[in-house]
């Protein structure tokens, strides 16, 4: 699932976190809420990386963090 992404991309679990969030600007990682990597299916969760890992894959930390700058 990492493909274009150098075939490196974190996955963190943590009880701090509501939904999947994706950050990262040299170390591209995915942070899941510890309910969801407990309960979900294997293809929930496949799905849900899918979408994380095109957000890091498009380069949004990078556009998150033009866009703070800009502020």
């Amino acid at each position: 699932l990492a493909d274009g992404l150098g075939g490196r991309a974190a996955v963190l679990v943590s009880d701090g976190v509501a939904s999947p969030v994706c950050f990262g600007l040299r170390r591209p990682t995915v942070l899941l809420p510890k309910p969801l990597a407990a309960h979900a299916s294997p293809e929930q969760l496949r799905w849900v990386l899918a979408h994380e890992l095109d957000h890091l894959r498009r380069g949004d930390p990078w556009t998150g963090l033009r866009g703070g700058v800009a502020r």
